[in-house]
């Protein structure tokens, strides 16, 4: 329970107290409100913290929900966040690992830097057609999830966005995505297909290691760099497929390693092979 007097809670107070499930503000508080025990910075209508039996008003008083609002709360199974709500700050819910569903409003333009890190259960969540920017670590160790799309709008996947996604089979790369961050897609164990719609212009730092079950990939001409360890530990992978020259390859820019411990594998380019 919230008194009357406080006027100020700030970022992560009760991050990890997966046992609480009332969150109550006196009437009197003139900062604060609480609804559906969910606590209102009442001034910026951002839901500040909430619990595992949480229910987010749709009736238009939370346009956002505040960094580390419902971190660590592990007995959270699922959320819906209404369309009111147009920005989820940065941790928003970070390590709920018994999260399994969770409805997003098409409203969002950013899914900010590690809002559902370490959601292990998470299997199930649609990013809206809306999204353009995925931040740093934003899915990063979502152990759970085997499937998702990225908006075709998506301009931009920050570093560990996908992180050990260890169920993670297959992932389409929208093509206005020229980058591919470092360590995005790194250690999604189970990942045997990447797409490449656009002109990929970089495969940046430990991208793409240790997929281990990655076979084959599709390289475009646009490359100019593919970067230190970016296929490190892809065990498995056999064969790229380079739209490329032989000449265009051999004269690409690759980082330190870039293919240490892949045994074997051949390059198919436009005008022949090579094999490594």
């Amino acid at each position: 329970h919230i008194s009357a007097k406080v006027s100020h809670i700030g970022d992560q107070v009760f991050y990890n107290c997966p046992a609480i499930e009332e969150l109550t503000v006196d009437s009197n508080n003139n900062v604060y409100s609480s609804v559906q025990n969910c606590i209102i910075d009442v001034a910026s209508k951002t839901l500040i913290m909430g619990c595992k039996t949480s229910s987010i008003p749709t009736d238009g008083s939370v346009t956002a929900i505040g960094a580390s609002a419902f971190g660590g709360c592990k007995e959270l199974t699922s959320i819906n966040i209404p369309n009111s709500v147009t920005h989820i700050a940065k941790y928003a819910f970070a390590s709920c690992t018994a999260l399994t569903t969770v409805t997003l409003p098409d409203t969002l333009t950013v899914l900010n830097q590690w809002v559902f890190w370490e959601c292990s259960s998470l299997n199930n969540i649609t990013i809206p057609e809306s999204v353009t920017h995925i931040g740093e670590g934003a899915f990063g160790r979502c152990l759970a999830l085997a499937e998702i799309t990225i908006p075709q709008n998506v301009t931009a996947i920050d570093d560990d966005a996908f992180v050990a996604c260890t169920s993670l089979v297959s992932i389409i790369i929208p093509a206005k995505v020229t980058v591919i961050e470092s360590s995005v897609f790194s250690s999604c164990s189970k990942m045997t297909s990447v797409t490449f719609l656009g002109e990929i212009t970089k495969i940046d730092n430990s991208a793409f290691s240790n997929c281990a079950e990655l076979t084959c990939i599709t390289i475009p001409a646009s490359v100019t760099r593919i970067g230190g360890s970016a296929f490190n530990e892809c065990i498995k992978l056999t064969q790229i497929n380079y739209e490329g020259t032989k000449a265009q390859w051999e004269d690409l820019s690759k980082g330190y390693l870039w293919d240490d411990d892949i045994p074997s594998y051949t390059v198919f380019c436009s005008d022949g092979e090579i094999s490594k």
